[in-house]
């Protein structure tokens, strides 16, 4: 997973006391969080994945490095019997931010990109926008690669009974088929027809 050395600016502010060891523990730190024994899709690879799509979709930003952030921290934090993992993973980017000396409107909009992934509102900035198109890149996946996604979640949920589960993760999907354009951005506006079939697959194998 990268680092989070690439996601500071200027490297001058690894001389800042503290600053390389912080960098240093906060690796470590993220890496054994996205390793948690009950995460199937919310792990490192994720973190990889959205990276890439970043940095092919990265003339979308507007602030790239704080794109780069949230995307390192928006699953940080990952309890599927919580509500809070958004604020909580926030929080440890802010934390982790203050410590290297990161502007304070800088560390604002990172925890606002990073709530954002909660994916309970539109986007509220061109970034957040790339931010969640990004975030749901897997929804116009090729089939195998959505279906694999599909069947990790179960994983994750695996705690919930079946009859449960099935009511509500079909809730999940319908809320992204109701929308007018599952992908914000003109990066991801050609998948919306893919997702919109993978969703339905997925649907079906709900409702059977």
């Amino acid at each position: 997973m990268q680092s989070i050395e690439k996601c500071i600016h200027h490297r001058r502010e690894r001389s800042a006391v503290g600053a390389g060891s912080a960098s240093a523990r906060t690796d470590t730190e993220l890496a054994a969080a996205y390793s948690e024994p009950h995460r199937r899709y919310h792990t490192a690879q994720h973190i990889k994945f959205c990276l890439r799509e970043l940095a092919r979709n990265s003339a979308h930003a507007v602030h790239l490095n704080e794109v780069r952030w949230a995307l390192l921290f928006h699953d940080a934090i990952y309890d599927p019997l919580r509500n809070d993992n958004e604020a909580q993973s926030a929080d440890w980017a802010c934390r982790v931010m203050e410590e290297l000396h990161r502007p304070k409107d800088e560390i604002a909009r990172v925890r606002k990109l990073i709530l954002a992934t909660a994916h309970a509102a539109k986007a509220a900035t061109t970034d957040e926008a790339l931010l969640l198109d990004i975030d749901l890149a897997i929804l116009g996946a090729d089939q195998a690669e959505f279906d694999e996604y599909d069947r990790a979640i179960r994983v994750e949920y695996e705690w919930v009974p079946e009859v449960a589960y099935r009511f509500a993760r079909a809730a999940v999907l319908e809320s992204f088929l109701k929308r007018e354009q599952i992908f914000e951005t003109a990066a991801y506006r050609d998948r919306d027809s893919i997702a919109r079939q993978n969703l339905e697959r997925a649907l079906q194998r709900l409702r059977s």
